[in-house]
């Protein structure tokens, strides 16, 4: 097995190849150094308790890597959206429509207090 990706994100998954096979998307949580201090600050508090950490405050966004110039593109911003309303955006499932310029996004909208699902939405997202 040979990484393919290089970063100190807490979470990295779900990766699907365009059906060119010249793209390669995934889920992450690769924001910033703002997130990156608020993830490790609620990770000092649950680090016992993984599962409630991940439920009450991991976040995910689509990225899309170039596999010629390994290049990475967040595709997404669920995390910035102004329509939370106390939730936390994690990204189930996205899948390649069979010519490749389009991404089905499913998105689960979990409560900041409890964790539980409180909605969930599909996207669908033009590749340019």
């Amino acid at each position: 097995m040979v990484p393919i990706t290089k970063t100190k994100g807490f979470y990295e998954g779900q990766a699907s190849y365009s059906p060119d096979a010249k793209f390669i998307a995934f889920t992450a949580n690769l924001f910033d150094d703002q997130y990156e201090r608020c993830l490790l600050e609620a990770w000092k508090k649950d680090k016992d308790r993984p599962n409630h950490f991940m439920v009450r405050n991991l976040s995910t966004e689509l990225y899309l890597m170039d596999r010629e110039e390994n290049a990475v593109t967040r595709l997404t911003h669920f995390a910035e959206s102004d329509d939370r309303q106390g939730r936390h955006p994690w990204i189930t499932r996205s899948t390649w429509s069979k010519d490749g310029k389009t991404l089905l996004v499913g998105v689960a909208l979990r409560s900041n207090i409890t964790g539980k699902i409180e909605e969930e939405r599909i996207y669908r997202l033009k590749i340019e």
